[in-house]
């Protein structure tokens, strides 16, 4: 595994959630990226999923 390596840090069933974190990330000069909501489906029920991914060797101070 690299360090350089992108990771799911996060998700969250609301992509303006998702944006507060990146925002917070960046402020602190995490590099990372949102990615695009999408739709999951639990027992035909749907629901809304965004991920926040970083580099593998910024995860421990991201959660932090």
């Amino acid at each position: 595994m690299s360090d350089n390596e992108i990771v799911c840090l996060a998700t969250t069933s609301s992509s303006s959630v998702a944006a507060r974190w990146r925002a917070a990330l960046e402020a602190e000069g995490i590099e990372c990226q949102v990615g695009e909501e999408m739709t999951v489906w639990i027992d035909n029920v749907a629901g809304q999923q965004a991920d926040v991914w970083v580099h593998r060797a910024n995860v421990q101070r991201a959660q932090e």
